[in-house]
């Protein structure tokens, strides 16, 4: 892992990570480095492996793990899905558990009289557009020339760009403010 405190080997730290983050997110969302081989998939060579993935279930959860993290030493690195494969990968620079954020997909407000909505990160472009479909909305998700199941503010975070999409604020996919 990190530094390494003491006599602890970083590997009992990372072993007590993982299990207090199982504590928090159930077994069943707690992945081995052996059972993630799905994340060694690359589009180039790169140092960074992934140690173990976490997929947390809310921000509730997502918070907890981060805190986790910060006490034991344990880098992380957050991915809403991993599909920006343009963009080089969903690959840690460094060797780091994967904090899989996949799991928060809820659409928490679409204001079509604003054009905005509030999302969390695991939102897809298929999903947000199945949504506004269903409202029959005047407004529509953008062609941006990736995957329909990449998300939605991982695209917006790296600065990416859509097609029938106008710029407002600040942000170049259509996006002014960020909380």
């Amino acid at each position: 892992m990190t530094k390494n405190d003491g006599d602890v080997p970083d590997g009992m730290r990372a072993g007590n990570f993982l299990e207090a983050c199982t504590a928090v997110v159930g077994r069943d969302h707690v992945r081995s480095a052996v059972d993630a081989a799905d994340w060694r998939r690359l589009t180039f060579p790169w140092p960074g492996r992934a140690l173990a993935v976490l997929r947390p279930g809310n921000a509730e959860e997502a918070l907890a793990c981060l805190g986790l993290a910060g006490v034991s030493g344990c880098p992380l690195h957050p991915v809403s899905r991993g599909r920006a494969w343009g963009l080089g990968s969903r690959a840690p620079v460094s060797d780091a558990v994967m904090l899989d954020l996949s799991r928060l997909d809820r659409i928490l407000d679409i204001d079509l009289a604003h054009g905005s909505v509030r999302i969390e990160p695991g939102v897809t472009f298929r999903q947000l557009d199945a949504a506004l479909r269903a409202r029959e909305a005047d407004w529509h998700v953008p062609a941006f020339g990736g995957p329909p199941d990449a998300s939605v503010l991982a695209n917006a975070l790296d600065g990416g760009r859509g097609r029938g999409c106008s710029a407002i604020g600040s942000g170049s996919s259509g996006t002014s403010t960020w909380r």
